[in-house]
């Protein structure tokens, strides 16, 4: 490799890896907080407020969600019931809704829809980024791994002596970073 190819490489490396440290950093940090969701009681705050209504039978809800499973052909009670602009009635089965029944009683319309799997995509959000029942093992090596990512990306932006330019790449990956939260 001749020598001018060799700087060039290097010119890119570093501009490259200048304009993404911030997101690295980010990243990271985020990646840690999100692994430990749980300590943080998922990043909600839930102001519980009790105040008293009066007593009603809840029979005219059971006949109206036994009316609907009728309708439907389903013999358990759904997860979640939903009610839209007073419209639209929705029972949702399993979890997330995993069966979805979108009833609109108006038409005389029932629509079903049943989430599946697409193979390759699933594998890669429950697989490789699963957000939900990880182990500890698991938590631990990206806590890590991250916390070595984060120290590495630190350090090297200490050890540089720093342009005109570089101090522009640092500020754009900055300032792109915000700008990507704020739209995303």
């Amino acid at each position: 490799m001749s020598p001018s190819l060799r700087n060039t490489l290097r010119k890119l490396h570093r501009w490259g890896g200048l304009l993404v440290a911030t997101f690295a950093v980010f990243y990271c940090i985020t990646g840690i907080a999100l692994n430990h969701r749980k300590a943080f009681d998922y990043f909600e705050r839930k102001p519980k407020e009790e105040f008293s209504i009066p007593v009603t039978p809840s029979e005219p809800l059971r006949q109206l969600v036994s009316q609907y499973k009728a309708l439907i052909g389903e013999t358990k009670d759904p997860t979640v019931i939903k009610i839209k602009d007073s419209r639209v009635v929705e029972f949702l089965y399993g979890s997330h809704g995993k069966v979805r029944y979108v009833i609109y009683p108006e038409e005389g319309r029932v629509v079903k829809i049943r989430k599946t799997p697409m193979k390759v995509w699933h594998f890669l959000n429950n697989v490789l980024h699963k957000a939900a029942g990880t182990s500890r093992a698991w938590v631990l090596y990206s806590d890590v791994f991250c916390g070595v990512l984060l120290l590495v990306t630190v350090v090297g932006l200490f050890v540089f002596r720093y342009t005109v330019l570089d101090w522009m790449l640092l500020f754009l990956g900055v300032l792109s970073l915000f700008v990507f939260m704020a739209v995303a």
